[in-house]
Parts: C-alpha cells; sequence; structure tokens
C-alpha cells in the first residue's frame, strides 16, 4: 500500500443528523448498497450520490470549510486491486457495508481504519500522492 492525502480541490457536501434517541436506526440506501445508521450521523453528498458517516468518525477526518461543506485531512493508505474481491467496512464493532472491487478499483484505508473501494476515476479525484511519496 501506498501513502495518499486528499486532493485540494475535492470537497464535499455534509448536513448533521442528530437523533435524539441512540437506539434508533435509520436506513440509507446508496449507490452501494443499504447504510444502518445509529446515533448521530452526517449524510454526505459527493459526485450525485450519498451516503452516511458517523459523527465521530466523519469530524476526526475531515475539516469545515463553511457552513454544510466539508474538505478530508490527513493521510490514508490505498492500493489498486489485480483481482475482484470483497471489501467490508466496521464502524465500532458492527459491519457498516460491503462492496464488490472490481480489477483496477482502488481500496482505500482511512485514517479511521475504515475500508472503502473506489473506481480509478473516484480515486484520483480524491486523492494525490503524499509528498514522500512524489
Amino acid at each position: 500500500a501506498t501513502d495518499y492525502v486528499p486532493a485540494p480541490g475535492f470537497v464535499k457536501a455534509a448536513i448533521l443528523v442528530d437523533g435524539a434517541d441512540d437506539r434508533a436506526r435509520t436506513v440509507i440506501r446508496t449507490t452501494f448498497g443499504q447504510q444502518e445508521m445509529s446515533g448521530a450521523f452526517y449524510v454526505v453528498a459527493e459526485d450525485g450520490a450519498s451516503y452516511g458517516a458517523a459523527r465521530s468518525e466523519f469530524e476526526a477526518s475531515h475539516e469545515r470549510i463553511e457552513p454544510n461543506r466539508w474538505r478530508k485531512t490527513g493521510q490514508v493508505r490505498a492500493y489498486q486491486v489485480a483481482e475482484g474481491c470483497t471489501v467490508a467496512t466496521w464502524i465500532a464493532d458492527r459491519l457498516e457495508s460491503t462492496v464488490e472491487a472490481r480489477p483496477g478499483d482502488w481500496v482505500v484505508m482511512q485514517v479511521t481504519g475504515e475500508l472503502m473501494a473506489l473506481t480509478p476515476d473516484a480515486f484520483h479525484a480524491r486523492y494525490v500522492p503524499a509528498a514522500a511519496d512524489l
């Protein structure tokens, strides 16, 4: 895996949903399937799609640049897959989602340890090599 940092101009919209009851579950239908969220979370919109992100993980890996506009911070580790595989994302010991990565897709480990799969175009829009790797 190689180190990458967020592309400077990549900004996303996010709105906080702060439910009063942490036991309540909210189901979000995403392009990669269905997410079940509980507690405070953000609904994040980018590239015509939306998904949920737990408040603590989102705020640990993003900075607010204006109301409801955020930029990712920190460094990630990523590699391009040669063969298809299943990428499972776990948040707080709970399976959040699974995604099928195709050959050529990128698997990214976020600052928080979360794994995600991105198409090559989506990956290169979001990340650039870390300075030490240039």
